[in-house]
């Protein structure tokens, strides 16, 4: 069992994170079975997820000399469309992303957002897990169902 961390201080902004380093104490509770969380790409998608988070705000400056920060806030819709294209997402010609490694992606990249949104991220966690756990051949139908926010 990792060990968890619950940071608590409203007010925070993302850039205010953005030099964290990983750590699996950072991520939240998840019900992921251990067969998942045990294996070696879970454990390095949860880096590579929480890693990814804040990479995407880094551009270039105005010198394109060196990287700058731009913070971001992702809105619902574009948290529900990271889950469903982290789950759901096609692979590249000859390549399989095992579910591991997207349960630990978008484990990671949801326990970096939920250091200044826990909410949305809680649910998006909720989300993924549905989408992973739940059986194959309803994999869709629910991506489908959740995007609408659990209505029809």
């Amino acid at each position: 069992m990792l060990n968890r961390t619950e940071i608590r201080q409203p007010g925070l902004t993302v850039a205010a994170f953005a030099e964290v380093p990983y750590s699996p104490a950072l991520l939240p509770e998840s019900s992921f079975d251990a067969s998942v969380t045990d294996s070696d790409e879970f454990q390095l998608g949860c880096k590579w997820g929480f890693d990814a988070y804040f990479d995407t705000m880094y551009d270039w400056g105005e010198s394109k000399a060196e990287l700058v920060f731009v913070e971001k806030h992702y809105t619902w819709a574009e948290i529900v469309e990271f889950v469903i294209q982290t789950v759901l997402g096609e692979d590249p010609l000859g390549y399989v992303t095992l579910r591991d490694w997207r349960a630990g992606f978008g484990l990671g990249w949801l326990s970096a957002l939920a250091l200044t949104n826990r909410h949305e991220a809680r649910m998006g966690l909720a989300m993924l897990t549905t989408l992973l756990v739940g059986p194959t051949s309803d994999r869709k139908g629910a991506a489908s169902w959740l995007a609408r926010g659990g209505v029809g």
